[in-house]
């Protein structure tokens, strides 16, 4: 009989310790969901490094995509990203037209610049989920731009639907806040048939 009740208090403690590890087991995968959550929520824009251009059209070489800006009848530019066109409507009569590429996770942000000596233009773009959504426009003034021309460095917050930009140049900091103007329309898609694969009927 008492070798029947050490068998089973054996059993009962064992009982516990099976269900002490996977409460453990459960909270420590719930803190690391939480810190993943935490990450991505906190994930910062980084900027993607141009790989090329071709100034003569507008064309601008990325990791992950070939943006350009396409001139219309209008004597307007609509902006194609990786040849599927974008109704952007964009008028630019700068000295020098830059693009800048922004990502975080999947999502990436467009900055098209106007550049001229004494400041740009920059209009705004978000690319998410295939769908491109117009941002603002801002202006940044360069400071103290015959002392040096200073590269640009952009820092870039997205929370809820306002985008903060900060941009330093020369040591000189601004701060935009952008709301979303619209969502622009998809002029073309780029064609994926093979069509050598084609068959003549």
């Amino acid at each position: 009989m008492e070798l029947i009740k050490k068998i089973l208090f054996c059993l009962f403690l064992s009982f516990l310790m099976s269900c002490d590890g996977q409460n453990k087991k459960t909270s420590n995968e719930r803190k690391v969901n939480q810190t993943d959550s935490i990450q991505k929520e906190n994930e910062t824009f980084i900027l993607q490094k141009q790989l090329s251009k071709n100034k003569d059209n507008f064309k601008y070489f990325f990791p992950e995509f070939v943006y350009q800006l396409i001139p219309t009848e209008s004597s307007l530019f609509d902006l194609s990203i990786n040849e599927n066109v974008y109704k952007i409507d964009l008028l630019l009569d700068s000295a020098s037209i830059n693009i800048w590429d922004l990502k975080k996770s999947k999502n990436h942000l467009i900055l098209i610049e106007g550049n001229d000596y004494y400041g740009s233009v920059f209009y705004v773009y978000y690319y998410h989920n295939n769908v491109l959504t117009y941002y603002e426009t801002f202006n940044h003034i360069a400071k103290e731009i015959e002392k040096s021309n200073g590269e640009k460095v952009f820092s870039i917050d997205l929370k809820g639907e306002t985008l903060n930009i900060s941009l330093s140049q020369n040591n000189k900091n601004s701060k935009y806040n952008l709301q979303p103007i619209k969502d622009i329309s998809l002029l073309s898609i780029k064609d994926t048939v093979n069509t050598s694969e084609l068959k003549e009927e």
